[in-house]
């Protein structure tokens, strides 16, 4: 007959199994952008995401953004070579924030993954293609209406070249030459980035332009997030 101490020795003795066989399978990964998360967890349920890289069995990070030398640590925007650089001459990092650079990310990361779990090669291919399918689906069903923009933020940028829209930047200079514009006809200015100040928006406002504000705080999947955008812009 078991006693208490009995019961106890053995529910702490299997919670430490648990513990051990969680640890044995699961991947801990650090991850520099949210909607990453989101796929890597779609592909396989077993890795568990860190916010420190200390931490981490795997680093997977943008080298656009920052440098990051662990030995663990893999560089997902390797290939993508449509590289964008912002007003300030300083590299568009946000490579992320297009259908067909996203596409690379995942095959990149997939890669990646491959490596760590040999195992899971056919699976992870079986999602990476079924993911890629998905992307290509929405980006094909969006209905485009619009050829040029005003527009003020580069986070998007890349995600507007793919899809043909062209813009033109509006910063804090734009004052002083907008009537070179205006035989485009465009009232609309498209804010990805609001960090103009309220005196300037005012004096935007006044020479007769519509501030839009696209939210770039979307969360979920990407695909639908970036359509969800392009909607915004074409609709607005």
């Amino acid at each position: 007959m078991f006693t208490g101490e009995d019961v106890k020795r053995k529910i702490l003795f299997f919670i430490f199994i648990f513990f051990i066989v969680n640890k044995i399978f699961s991947l801990e990964v650090f991850v520099d952008n949210d909607f990453l998360e989101n796929y890597l967890q779609k592909i396989d349920k077993d890795i568990k995401f860190v916010k420190d890289k200390k931490n981490a069995d795997l680093i997977l990070y943008n080298s656009l953004n920052k440098k990051i030398t662990f030995e663990n640590s893999f560089d997902y925007s390797v290939g993508i070579d449509n590289i964008l650089f912002c007003s300030d001459k300083k590299i568009n990092e946000n490579i992320i924030y297009s259908f067909e650079n996203y596409s690379k990310v995942l095959r990149n990361v997939t890669d990646i993954l491959k490596y760590y779990k040999p195992e899971k090669y056919e699976y992870y291919d079986r999602i990476l293609k079924k993911s890629i399918k998905e992307i290509n689906s929405i980006k094909n069903n969006i209905d485009l209406n619009k050829k040029m923009i005003l527009k003020h933020g580069s986070k998007y940028d890349y995600l507007l070249n793919e899809m043909g829209i062209k813009y033109i930047n509006v910063d804090k200079y734009f004052i002083y030459k907008e009537k070179s514009y205006r035989k485009y006809g465009l009232k609309n200015i498209y804010i990805f980035e609001d960090d103009f100040s309220t005196k300037y928006k005012n004096q935007l406002k006044s020479y007769g332009y519509n501030l839009i504000f696209v939210d770039s705080k979307l969360k979920g999947q990407i695909t639908l997030c970036l359509k969800k955008i392009i909607g915004s812009i074409c609709n607005g």
